[in-house]
């Protein structure tokens, strides 16, 4: 059980670190008025997107490095994006969210956040 509970520990870690990562290397290069709204110590941010956003049901888009948890790998750099309402994830195959949407990288999420900025 010791061992379960330090595995777990840092797979947590490794994942606090990848989203402080995320932050440092993304926040200002977000596209103006799409803020970081909330951070989770489970290894995800959530991005607030402007109210002028052409779908009123998306609120935010979350990013999350949980693939370290679920992949058991503490160096993976694959994030995952979600597009989240007021009730919890939204998915809108015609966007590409049929599910959760895997990035290799910082700026393979900044892309799709641009992406997204661009058709909702």
């Amino acid at each position: 059980m010791e061992s379960y509970q330090r595995k777990r520990n840092q797979q947590l870690q490794a994942m606090q670190t990848r989203m402080s990562e995320f932050i440092l290397e993304v926040a200002n290069k977000l596209p103006p008025d799409y803020i970081i709204d909330s951070y989770s110590e489970g290894g995800s941010v959530k991005i607030r997107l402007p109210q002028s956003n052409s779908n009123p049901n998306i609120e935010k888009i979350s990013v999350s490095a949980t693939k370290i948890m679920e992949w058991n790998d503490l160096t993976t750099k694959v994030l995952e994006t979600a597009l989240v309402g007021k009730n919890g994830l939204i998915y809108i195959e015609e966007l590409g969210y049929e599910d959760v949407c895997l990035h290799d990288d910082n700026e393979a999420v900044l892309a799709e956040i641009i992406r997204l900025t661009q058709i909702i």
